[in-house]
């Protein structure tokens, strides 16, 4: 198919040049196959851009940096992303660009400079999500107080959705971590906090506060076994933000998502305990809330309770199945516009 596009010219960027790789990101081909598929249409298309401007040529490569925007590829990625910025440096005041590089950077554990891009993004966009990515940053990268200014953006600007729910959370856990650190800067030494905790997790509770006060206040694993405590003590108040961080910097970690809100749940607070569920299912889908069900129902949850649950999360996972992750930007040059093509995983 790549070979006979070519032929006809697809390579070249127009809208054929998008739909050729929407095709190939929707095939039942392996990754390394559909990989090589586009390695070699790219190949084509820088060839072809170089015939045009310097400005065509920074679109391609712009294409392919969003193209491999995966763990596996995170350096790939970034190189083709300084290419384009070197060939188009106007792309440096694009919100679009800086966005987009801040998520590479982020992804690829760099939140500082992660900040940096979607502070500068922030100059030329007022789009109140991506207040929420530089507030997401400036949390992994322990600055509370920062981030907590950009929560508070998204929690009055931005529509109501999901994303206002993990906003509101994420401000109320800077606000508490702040309280515990006593400093709105956190330590971020995460290497040395392993290497002075005990494998079996066996550490007594005041061990742990000093893991997060002086070493990593973000540690996952020290705000795990601290809200096992707090949870043992009957203390959820505690016990839910020690869940919360642990889940915000492991999003996957199921058993901290249903802690948390097996903690909104004891505590009878249902607003809290919708927000916890309802950002759980949207990093992990329905095995989030099949988890938490797994749990309370152990703990000697009624029926009725379950039924009760069973009717909000319905709602929950078809409003999180509505959204389209995984997709990657193109922008093809028309002339002296930038159109762009958003293709999405199947």
């Amino acid at each position: 198919m790549i070979e006979l596009a070519i032929l006809n010219g697809f390579h070249r960027q127009t809208v054929s040049y998008g739909a050729i790789l929407f095709e190939i990101s929707r095939s039942a081909c392996g990754l390394p196959v559909k990989d090589a598929a586009c390695d070699r249409f790219f190949a084509a298309a820088l060839e072809a851009a170089e015939e045009n401007d310097s400005a065509s040529v920074s679109a391609v490569h712009y294409s392919i940096a969003n193209h491999y925007r995966r763990p596996a590829t995170y350096l790939r990625s970034l190189r083709h992303y300084n290419r384009a910025r070197r060939l188009r440096p106007s792309y440096l005041k694009t919100g679009y660009f800086l966005r987009d590089l801040g998520g590479l950077l982020y992804e690829a554990g760099h939140p500082r400079c992660a900040a940096g891009a979607y502070g500068a993004a922030l100059g030329s966009s007022k789009d109140p999500m991506l207040s929420f990515l530089l507030g997401d940053a400036l949390f992994r990268a322990g600055a509370l107080d920062a981030a907590q200014v950009q929560f508070e953006t998204v929690a009055t600007e931005h529509p109501a959705g999901v994303v206002v729910q993990e906003a509101t959370l994420k401000q109320h856990v800077c606000a508490w971590l702040r309280d515990l650190a006593g400093r709105d800067r956190l330590p971020l030494e995460r290497r040395t906090a392993y290497a002075a905790m005990r494998p079996d997790g066996a550490e007594v509770a005041e061990q742990l506060r000093a893991v997060l006060r002086e070493i990593d206040g973000l540690n996952p694993l020290a705000h795990f076994n601290l809200g096992i405590h707090c949870r043992d003590e009957r203390r959820h108040c505690d016990a839910i933000p020690h869940f919360l961080t642990c889940a915000f910097m492991q999003p996957g970690d199921l058993e901290a998502w249903s802690n948390a809100a097996i903690g909104a749940f004891a505590l009878g607070d249902a607003e809290s305990l919708t927000e916890i569920l309802s950002v759980a299912i949207e990093h992990n889908g329905a095995d989030a809330y099949d988890r938490f069900r797994v749990d309370i129902a152990a703990q000697g949850a009624s029926a009725e309770a379950l039924t009760k649950l069973d009717s909000v999360a319905v709602t929950l996972i078809a409003e999180a199945q509505a959204s389209h992750p995984g997709a990657f930007t193109m922008r093809v040059l028309d002339g002296d516009r930038y159109e762009a093509f958003t293709i999405i995983d199947p």
